[in-house]
C-alpha cells in the first residue's frame, strides 16, 4: 500500500511539472539580462608603440678647446647636471701655445712704437700718411690677435673651463692627465630641457603617422608621468635593429621634466578621430554566422536581433555603425543566451 501511495504522489508531481512546462512554452522563457545604452561620444583610433628617451642633437653643444693642452682636473662625469658657469674642466695650456701668447704681446708692443714713431716723422715730413696708415693697420691685427688668446686664457698656465648654461654633459671624449690636441673635442652638453623620443611604428601603420597627430607618452616599466604632445617628424627610414620605421617626438619645457635619458617609453600615436560616434561596451556585440556583428537591441519586453558594423575597438568600447539610435539599450550581459524575439527582464542599467 505504501508503494502505490509513493507511485500516485510521484505521479502527481510530474504532473505539476509538466503543467509549468507548457506554460512556460507558451508564454515564452523570461531571461534575465543587464542592458547598456548607445552613448554618443568622440573616440580616438590610435596605435600602441615603444621608444625610447634620448638627447636632442639639435640642443647638444660640444666643448672643444682652442689650443693644445693637458687636462688637470675633469670634475663631471657623463650624466651629471651642471650649473652655468661651473667648471667641467681645467687644462694646462701647452708651452708652445703659451709662447703664441707672449709673441702677441711683443708684437702688440713693437707695432704701438712704430706707429708712434711713423708719426713723428709725419710730423717732420719725413713720412706719408699712407705709411702711417700701414703701421696703424698692424698695429690693430695685433691687438685683435691678442684679445682672441686672451678670450682663449692663453694668458695662463691652467685654464679653467666652465660651461656656457645649464647643462646635463652628455658624453666625455678625454680622460684625466690625457694630452689634448687644438680643436679636440672635450664633452658635449645637453639642455635637460630639450629631449626628444624615437618611437617605433610598424611599417603597416606608418602610412596614418603624420606629423602633428596627437601623441600620449608615458614610463613603459609604471605605466606614469602620462603626457600629451604631437609627432614632430616621421622618419621615412626602416631601422634594421628594430624592424620598425622611427617617428620623432620632441620634447621641451616642462613636458622633458617628466623623462630621463634612456627610459624606456610607451605611447599612443592617434591616427584617426571619430567624432560624435555611437559608442556600446565591447561585451555588447556578438559575432554571427559568415562573421557578422550583432546586438540585441530591446524593444519593450523582447530582443530583436540587430546587425551592425564595428569599426573601432579601444580600451573595452566599441564604435558601430548600423540600424541603432542614440539612446537606444541593448543586452550587454547575457547576450549569447538570447535569440531573436526572446522575452527579457532588466536586472540593472549600464
Amino acid at each position: 500500500m505504501k508503494n502505490i501511495k509513493r507511485f500516485g504522489v510521484w505521479m502527481v508531481c510530474l504532473q505539476v511539472l509538466l503543467c509549468l512546462v507548457a506554460i512556460a512554452d507558451e508564454e515564452g522563457l523570461i531571461h534575465p539580462i543587464q542592458v547598456a545604452t548607445v552613448v554618443q561620444r568622440d573616440m580616438d583610433q590610435s596605435v600602441h608603440v615603444y621608444g625610447q628617451v634620448s638627447f636632442d642633437e639639435a640642443w647638444v653643444q660640444q666643448i672643444n678647446l682652442a689650443y693644445r693642452g693637458q687636462v688637470v682636473a675633469l670634475p663631471v662625469v657623463a650624466g651629471e647636471r651642471v650649473k652655468k658657469g661651473q667648471v667641467v674642466a681645467e687644462i694646462s695650456v701647452d708651452p708652445v701655445a703659451a709662447s703664441g701668447y707672449q709673441q702677441a704681446i711683443t708684437a702688440v708692443r713693437f707695432a704701438k712704437s712704430d706707429v708712434m714713431r711713423v708719426r713723428q716723422l709725419l710730423t717732420n715730413q719725413l713720412a706719408t700718411q699712407s705709411q702711417l696708415a700701414v703701421a696703424e693697420k698692424i698695429l690693430a691685427d695685433s691687438q685683435v690677435q691678442l684679445r682672441e688668446l686672451r678670450s682663449r686664457s692663453l694668458g695662463q698656465s691652467l685654464h679653467a673651463i666652465r660651461a656656457p648654461f645649464e647643462a646635463i654633459v652628455s658624453n666625455v671624449m678625454v680622460q684625466d692627465k690625457q694630452r689634448v690636441l687644438k680643436g679636440a673635442t672635450l664633452m658635449q652638453l645637453s639642455h635637460p630641457q630639450h629631449l626628444k623620443v624615437l618611437l617605433g611604428v610598424d611599417s603597416a601603420n606608418i602610412r596614418h603617422v603624420q606629423s602633428g597627430n596627437t601623441v600620449t607618452l608615458y614610463d613603459a616599466l609604471y605605466a606614469r608621468n602620462k603626457v600629451h604632445t604631437v609627432v614632430d617628424q616621421v622618419l621615412h627610414t626602416f631601422n634594421p635593429q628594430t624592424r620598425l620605421v622611427d617617428v620623432l617626438v620632441r620634447l621641451t619645457g616642462q613636458t622633458a621634466d617628466s623623462f630621463l635619458v634612456g627610459m624606456p617609453i610607451a605611447a599612443d600615436i592617434t591616427i584617426k578621430r571619430f567624432e560624435k560616434a555611437m559608442v556600446l561596451p565591447r561585451q555588447a556585440v556578438m559575432l554571427g554566422d559568415q562573421g557578422a556583428m550583432y546586438v540585441m537591441k530591446i524593444v519593450r519586453d523582447h530582443v530583436v536581433k540587430t546587425p551592425v558594423d564595428m569599426v573601432l575597438e579601444q580600451s573595452g568600447l566599441v564604435v558601430i555603425q548600423g540600424h541603432l539610435q542614440v539612446g537606444d539599450q541593448v543586452a550587454s550581459i547575457g547576450v549569447a543566451e538570447l535569440s531573436d524575439g526572446d522575452r527579457i527582464r532588466m536586472e540593472s542599467g549600464q
